[in-house]
């Protein structure tokens, strides 16, 4: 067993996996992740812990993952490219370890034009396939992404989304995505993103970007 999880467990059986989702709140309450917890008991197995989804400021996603499994709850904890460099990465993984959090979705990210802060700079230093990639070589070979050896490997189970759509600006500053090749321990199946069309018809007036904005506030 790689991380010795119960997500990992059921799919090395060959068995169907079922995880929810549960997104941190816009606050430090911690019983926001005790109420939500209470639908997933018993359903799932595992939860997927939102790291700030749509680009908007919330509890970081390694903390509601602690609370969960005060509640007896597996976390899949989320960890996207957007908002982190390749340094701080894997100095969240190596805590993520030390909190006993064993599975880990690695995610792009969705552009941070669409979320609270538009304004600010998005990170992307590396992809979410070469997140996926650089958290094996640190589990299985013990070593940083740089090739130094690590005092104590990380045992986490890596997951990444079919669809992982990639939202980027391009050169005309116009917001466009593109799919990603997955290579990682197993597929966390998605739809396809609902918002592509939208924000095709966004780009074209910023009014209507603002008014997107506004929709997404909706939906998380």
């Amino acid at each position: 067993m790689k991380s010795g999880s119960n997500l990992e467990k059921v799919l090395s059986a060959g068995k169907f996996a079922v995880t929810g989702e549960l997104g941190p709140p816009r606050g430090g309450n911690a019983d926001a992740i005790k109420e939500k917890a209470q639908h997933l008991k018993g359903m799932v197995d595992a939860v997927n812990i939102t790291d700030n989804q749509t680009a908007v400021v919330r509890m970081a996603s390694w903390a509601a993952s602690v609370l969960l499994m005060k509640e007896g709850l597996e976390p899949n904890y989320q960890m996207v490219c957007r908002d982190r460099n390749r340094i701080a990465m894997q100095s969240d993984i190596l805590g993520a370890h030390a909190l006993g959090i064993r599975n880990m979705l690695c995610l792009s990210g969705d552009h941070q034009l669409f979320g609270d802060h538009p304004k600010s700079k998005k990170v992307f230093d590396i992809d979410s396939i070469q997140l996926i990639s650089m958290a094996k070589k640190m589990r299985d070979e013990g070593k940083f992404l740089n090739g130094e050896e690590l005092t104590e490997a990380p045992k986490i189970w890596l997951t990444n989304s079919i669809s992982g759509y990639n939202w980027y600006a391009n050169s005309n500053g116009k917001l466009t995505y593109a799919p990603s090749e997955i290579r990682n321990d197993s597929l966390e199946t998605t739809y396809a993103t609902k918002y592509a069309g939208i924000a095709k018809i966004a780009n074209r007036n910023k009014l209507l970007l603002t008014a997107f904005r506004f929709f997404l506030s909706f939906m998380v």
